[in-house]
C-alpha cells in the first residue's frame, strides 16, 4: 500500500481499492444540481476539491404508499384533470372528450375513497376494480386528446403518465388484496 500512495499525484487522496457506487455532490449549495452524478469508481482516487463523497447503498427499498397518500394522489389527479379539460377548445370535440374525461378522472378519486370505506374486503376489492377501470379510461381519453391534436402533447403527457401509473398501482393493489383474501379463506 505505501508503494501505491507514493505513485499518487499531489492533490489526490487514495482510499481502499474496492469498487462501489458513489454520488458526488458539490459542497457549494448554489452549485448543487438536482441529481448528483453517479460514477462507478475502480480505484477510489478522488481529487481533493469542493466535492463531498457520500456512500449510498446500491439498492434502495421502494417507498410504500399508504391509503392516505394514495387518496391525496388520486385527488390531485382529479384536480389536474379538471384543469386540463378547462384548457380544451370550446368545440364539439373538446366538449365531448372533456365531459368523458371529467367523469372518468374524478371517478378515480371518488371510487378510491369509497373503496377505503368498504365494509368488507370483498367490497374493497370490487371498488378497486372500478378505480382501475376509470384510471384506464382516463388514459384512453388523454391519448385521444393527443392523437386528435386537441392539445399539445407536452401538456397532456404528464397527466397521461400519471393515469397509467395509477392504473398499475391500483391493479397491483387489487391483485395483492385478492390473493390475501383467498389465502385467508383457505381451510
Amino acid at each position: 500500500m505505501p508503494d501505491l500512495v507514493s505513485r499518487v499525484d499531489a492533490g489526490f487522496r487514495t482510499g481502499d481499492l474496492f469498487t462501489r457506487w458513489f454520488r458526488l455532490e458539490p459542497r457549494n449549495a448554489r452549485a448543487r444540481s438536482r441529481h448528483g452524478e453517479v460514477h462507478k469508481l475502480r480505484h477510489c482516487r478522488l481529487p481533493i476539491a469542493d466535492f463531498r463523497l457520500e456512500c449510498r447503498p446500491a439498492f434502495r427499498r421502494p417507498h410504500v404508499m399508504d391509503a392516505e397518500e394514495l387518496k391525496q394522489r388520486t385527488k390531485r389527479f382529479a384536480l389536474r384533470t379538471l384543469k386540463l379539460v378547462a384548457a380544451l377548445p370550446d368545440n364539439i370535440q373538446g366538449r365531448v372528450v372533456g365531459g368523458q374525461l371529467v367523469r372518468a378522472g374524478t371517478s378515480v378519486a371518488s371510487n378510491y375513497r369509497a373503496a377505503c370505506r368498504g365494509r368488507s374486503k370483498a367490497e374493497f376489492i370490487a371498488k378497486l376494480g372500478i378505480v382501475e377501470e376509470e384510471a384506464d379510461e382516463s388514459a384512453f381519453w388523454l391519448e385521444l386528446i393527443i392523437e386528435s391534436s386537441l392539445l399539445k402533447p407536452r401538456l397532456v403527457q404528464p397527466l397521461l403518465d400519471e393515469a397509467s401509473e395509477l392504473t398499475r398501482i391500483v391493479a397491483s393493489s387489487r391483485v395483492t388484496a385478492k390473493t390475501k383474501l383467498m389465502r385467508r379463506n383457505e381451510p
